[in-house]
């Protein structure tokens, strides 16, 4: 924990920082702070990112690489010492100091909380949906590092094209100075990619999600009644969870974002053992998006599925 907290520090803006000054916020010596960065290190190599750690002798680290890699491995990281309840806590008592905004305060976190709170109410409504409560997490998280590292260029390049419409951004964007006026073209094109990755906490009678995942669920829905995992036809709103479900993970493994935190569920044991469904669902992914997926990932559709219809 403390090593991701010190990652989340080093990230939250672009500067150096004296391998001191990490030692007085976290309450250790400068050699548990070194270990630390060393371990840092590894875990940063083994993730692939282009961001790294960047030690100048005397001087202190700082945490630099690609804009957008930057970020990922921040939230990641951020993601990791927020427990869902905390957050919950946050939008449920948005005129109250929580334990989240004291941790937000010690990571160095300087942008007012309210207007983020309110950029992402916004965002739910122009979307349409609630966001689910692990997802609004991640919304918030990237919402204060994008103001607090608004000085930073985020290229037009990176994540992707996200398929939701650019009006959804570009009516909450400049209001909570995600980026200088103009809003950068990269920032608009950044969040709609991060709303496209959320999944809605409740069912709704239309749901957003990327043009190629229909048909792809259709080829699903099939495969799953050839191979014998149903024998009836789902119904209209089933099909849109997993549409919706499909389509957040998607773009969760296309933009680099975490999915949540998971144990093997009885879906996930399901489609184990029935290699054939997974397969078929795994390959259909990675052939339309060139993302890869493991059993663990689809618990949320399947939580989903058991808010929207226990029986079927």
């Amino acid at each position: 924990q403390r090593q991701s907290a010190i990652l989340v520090y080093l990230g939250r803006a672009e500067r150096v920082v004296k391998l001191g000054e990490l030692a007085t916020v976290f309450s250790v010596s400068d050699s548990c702070v070194s270990n630390d960065l060393r371990d840092l290190d590894e875990r940063l190599r083994e993730r692939g990112w282009s961001a790294s750690l960047v030690r100048q002798k005397g001087i202190g680290v700082s945490f630099a690489g690609r804009e957008w890699d930057v970020r990922l491995a921040v939230i990641n990281a951020a993601l990791q010492l927020i427990p869902s309840r905390e957050m919950i806590q946050l939008f449920l008592s948005a005129e109250k100091k929580t334990r989240l905004d004291r941790t937000m305060y010690l990571l160095g976190f300087t942008a007012d909380r309210n207007a983020v709170l309110e950029a992402v109410r916004e965002a739910e409504v122009a979307v349409g949906y609630r966001f689910s409560w692990y997802d609004l997490g991640i919304l918030f998280i990237y919402l204060m590092l994008a103001i607090e590292r608004s000085d930073v260029s985020l290229p037009l390049s990176s994540p992707l094209d996200s398929g939701l419409a650019p009006d959804i951004t570009e009516s909450i964007a400049p209001k909570h100075r995600l980026a200088v006026e103009p809003v950068e073209a990269g920032e608009i094109k950044a969040l709609c990619g991060v709303l496209s990755a959320l999944e809605p906490g409740e069912l709704r009678e239309t749901i957003r999600c990327n043009p190629a995942v229909p048909e792809l669920v259709s080829a699903f829905v099939a495969e799953l009644g050839r191979s014998g995992n149903i024998r009836y036809d789902l119904d209209s709103r089933l099909v849109m969870v997993l549409q919706s479900g499909i389509s957040a993970l998607a773009y969760k493994k296309m933009l680099g974002l975490p999915v949540r935190p998971t144990t093997l569920s009885a879906l996930g044991n399901t489609i184990r053992d029935n290699g054939r469904a997974y397969d078929f669902l795994s390959q259909a992914l990675r052939n339309a998006f060139g993302v890869d997926i493991c059993e663990s990932d689809v618990e949320g559709i399947e939580m989903a599925i058991r808010a929207a219809d226990e029986t079927n």
